[in-house]
């Protein structure tokens, strides 16, 4: 498509407009960074001087005093309700179940049998499993083959460094024999 004289010359104008547009919104982005970065910067200054300082007598006025007090009352009801279940309600309990002579139903049998193999799934599922101490076979073998490679190494040892007389021949007795 052929463009005339003034519309190139206008498509050129429109061009260094948008240049100049766009080298002005990179300035004014670079300067939005800045104060950004300074606002930011002074937030934070303020927060630390201003908010932090009240957060954290808010927890020590408010909240651990009433977290500790909290806990001191579910432990001292806990430990009652404790005391009342060891010496009212189990009691009671026993008394009843020893009345009853249930240990031969074979209802509680079977419950007291599935309940021994849950108990042995979850036990085996969550106990850590023990751990193997020693070494196992191939540690057995391979200690056994190092030690009879050193007693073979000593033999040897020893088989070379002996003074045996038998072994040397005197120069001596060779000439007077002759």
């Amino acid at each position: 498509m052929a463009l005339s004289r003034k519309q190139k010359k206008e498509l050129k104008k429109f061009k260094k407009h948008a240049s100049d547009l766009w080298t002005e919104q990179r300035e004014v982005l670079g300067h939005a960074g800045k104060v950004l970065v300074d606002v930011r910067d002074a937030g934070v200054k303020a927060a630390n001087k201003e908010v932090v300082p009240r957060v954290r007598s808010a927890v020590d006025n408010n909240v651990r005093p009433a977290v500790s007090t909290g806990l001191a009352a579910g432990s001292k009801y806990a430990t009652k309700a404790q005391d009342r279940l060891k010496h009212d309600v189990y009691p009671s309990v026993q008394s009843y179940l020893n009345g009853l002579d249930i240990t031969n139903d074979p209802k509680v049998q079977k419950a007291v049998k599935n309940a021994k193999k849950q108990g042995a799934k979850v036990a085996k599922k969550y106990a850590p499993a023990p751990k193997k101490s020693g070494p196992g076979v191939g540690g057995v073998l391979l200690i056994g083959v190092g030690v009879i490679a050193l007693g073979a190494l000593v033999f040897a040892a020893v088989q070379t460094l002996r003074a045996d007389d038998e072994l040397w021949v005197a120069d001596d007795d060779a000439d007077t024999k002759a």
